[in-house]
C-alpha cells in the first residue's frame, strides 16, 4: 500500500491524537507518527434468509464509548457494493464492534445512544495494526 496514515500524535511522550488541541498555542513538542500499515475491515451482509443484502449499511465503531466522539476516528460506516461486499479502510487499531442495519440517519452512526443500542447485539472483534480483518455480517433489524 503506498497510502499513509497518522498513527500517533504524542506531546510530552502523551498520545493526544485523539485530543482536541488548539494549533495557535499548543503544536510546541508535537511529535506526529504516520504509518503505511493501514488496517483493512471487508465482508458481506446478508439477510435473515441468508440472500445477499444490498440495501444496508454497515458501521464499525470503537467498543469503547470513550472514542464515541463527533469526529471520532474510530468510527466508520459503508454501504455494500453490487454483490453486497463492503470495505473500511485505516481504522485505529484496537476492540471494535460491527453492525449492519437496514436504514441509516445521517448522522446516526456517531450518536451515542444509538451506538450503545448496537454494541449489545453487534459482532465484536479485534484489529491489530496493518490487519485485514473480514466479517460475514447478518442484517439487523432496528
Amino acid at each position: 500500500m503506498n497510502d499513509w496514515q497518522m498513527k500517533r500524535v504524542r506531546r510530552e511522550a502523551v498520545d493526544v491524537a485523539d485530543t482536541p488541541l488548539d494549533f495557535a498555542t499548543d503544536i510546541d513538542g508535537l511529535e506526529i507518527e504516520l504509518t503505511q500499515q493501514l488496517t483493512t475491515v471487508s465482508g458481506g451482509v446478508s439477510d435473515d434468509r441468508g440472500r445477499v443484502a444490498l440495501d444496508a449499511a454497515v458501521i464499525v465503531f470503537a467498543d469503547d464509548p470513550e472514542k464515541w466522539g463527533p469526529h471520532s476516528r474510530f468510527i466508520e460506516s459503508a454501504r455494500p457494493d453490487q454483490q453486497g461486499r463492503f470495505t473500511i479502510l485505516g481504522l485505529p487499531p484496537g476492540l471494535y464492534v460491527a453492525i449492519a442495519v437496514g436504514y441509516l440517519q445521517p448522522g446516526e452512526e456517531r450518536d451515542p445512544h444509538v451506538l450503545e443500542a448496537w454494541r449489545k447485539g453487534a459482532t465484536h472483534f479485534t484489529l491489530s495494526e496493518g490487519e485485514t480483518h473480514t466479517l460475514d455480517l447478518k442484517l439487523s433489524v432496528f
